[in-house]
């Protein structure tokens, strides 16, 4: 009995699924002839014997026509933009009452949004046109030529001018003088400001990656968040410069001068600061993991809890820095000299020691777990082994019956 009723309801569930399924076959078949898709299935394999598809010429004129309009779109955005500059920039140049108004107008309509330029191919560019925003790029650099040609007079002429977000992008500025200019987020990506005078100028949040800064003069600028991702500062003068949080990954500043630079928090992995003088200069939790710090001056430098992980500071000049907290994990300090620097609670766990002159240093709470090349004789010079944790027991033995005070609370 329960037999055939289980029968039956699964005979009754397989009917309804058929009707369903027979119902929906109906609407896609509804919507192939209506929708004009049967029509455009007709263009490729005709119904008629002998009969030449026309679907791949139909297909070539839908796309031109999709083309043109994309093109007309696009024409029609640059000719608002054109006679933007026409009336904002151009028109206005000539006059020397409107020619500062005139030029603090170019960062706007660079900004202009156009659709972006199609092209007959690829083909997906016209479609990409319709829903894809871009800049009006003919434009943009007819504006940017005209802030290079003026790169020696812009701010002696018009001090103080606003030139905030405008495009340099691989601009020729070498030699320019642009001090005390006001460039805060510019894209100077690529830009060529070899032997540049940009001192005091205002460059927050610029991105200056991959530019060739040589020999560049930057005393005193603010360059807070700047990117300065790989940028050649070979021999740049960035004395008392600020450069805090800016990104400085990969960057070449091998004999820059950062005296008394504010780097706080700057990120300088892998930055190659070879022979480089940064004696000053605040580098409070600053990123310089890998650093090349070979023979770098740092002297009176603040390293407080900085991370110098895997850093190679070989011959380096650290008298009196501030390492309070620093990270010097597997860091290579070999020569090194750190007299009278302040240690506490730096984290030296597989550091190169060879040779390093610890004279009053003070290693207060240091980590020397795994530290290698450390003698006697270096640590009978410090300040203070007080609380020093991972040096090597026959070492701390030799040291004790040496001296004793070294571990002893420098108070007591």
């Amino acid at each position: 009995m329960n037999y055939g009723k289980a029968l039956t309801l699964a005979d009754s569930i397989w009917r309804i699924i058929i009707s369903i399924l027979k119902f929906i076959l109906k609407i896609i078949v509804w919507i192939f002839h209506y929708s004009g898709l049967a029509l455009i299935w007709s263009k490729f394999k005709p119904s008629k014997q002998g009969v030449l598809p026309g679907g791949p010429l139909w297909f070539i004129g839908i796309y031109l026509a999709l083309f043109g309009i994309a093109d007309q779109r696009y024409q029609n955005r640059a000719n608002v933009i054109e006679d933007r500059a026409n009336a904002l920039v151009f028109s206005q140049l000539a006059n020397p009452e409107t020619k500062r108004q005139a030029l603090q107008a170019i960062p706007e309509i660079q900004h202009m949004s156009c659709p972006s330029k199609p092209k007959l191919w690829p083909l997906w560019s016209s479609v990409k046109s319709f829903y894809s925003q871009d800049y009006y790029w003919e434009m943009r650099q007819n504006l940017k030529d005209i802030v290079v040609c003026l790169k020696n007079t812009l701010v002696i002429k018009y001090p103080g001018i606003n030139l905030r977000n405008i495009d340099l992008l691989a601009a020729d500025l070498s030699d320019a003088k642009l001090a005390g200019a006001f460039l805060a987020g510019a894209d100077l990506r690529w830009t060529n400001l070899n032997n540049a005078n940009l001192m005091g100028a205002d460059l927050m949040e610029a991105d200056f990656m991959g530019a060739n800064l040589a020999f560049v003069d930057l005393k005193g600028a603010k360059l807070i968040d700047a990117k300065l991702i790989k940028a050649f500062l070979v021999f740049a003068d960035l004395n008392n410069t600020e450069l805090m949080s800016a990104d400085l990954r990969g960057a070449n500043l091998h004999k820059a001068d950062l005296i008394e630079a504010r780097l706080a928090e700057a990120n300088m992995t892998k930055a190659n600061l070879w022979l480089t003088d940064l004696s000053g200069a605040s580098l409070f939790l600053a990123n310089l993991t890998g650093a090349n710090l070979s023979s770098a001056n740092l002297t009176g430098a603040n390293l407080v809890m900085a991370d110098l992980t895997d850093a190679d500071l070989n011959s380096a000049k650290l008298t009196g820095a501030n390492l309070i907290k620093a990270d010097m994990t597997e860091a290579l300090m070999n020569f090194a000299d750190l007299t009278g620097a302040d240690l506490t609670d730096a984290n030296l766990t597989n550091a190169s020691l060879s040779c390093t002159d610890l004279t009053e240093a003070d290693l207060w709470g240091a980590n020397l777990s795994g530290a290698s090349n450390l003698t006697k004789e270096q640590l009978l010079k410090v300040k203070s082994l007080y609380m020093i944790e991972g040096l090597e027991e026959e070492l701390r033995k030799q040291l004790e019956q040496e001296a004793l005070h070294l571990f002893i609370h420098p108070d007591s």
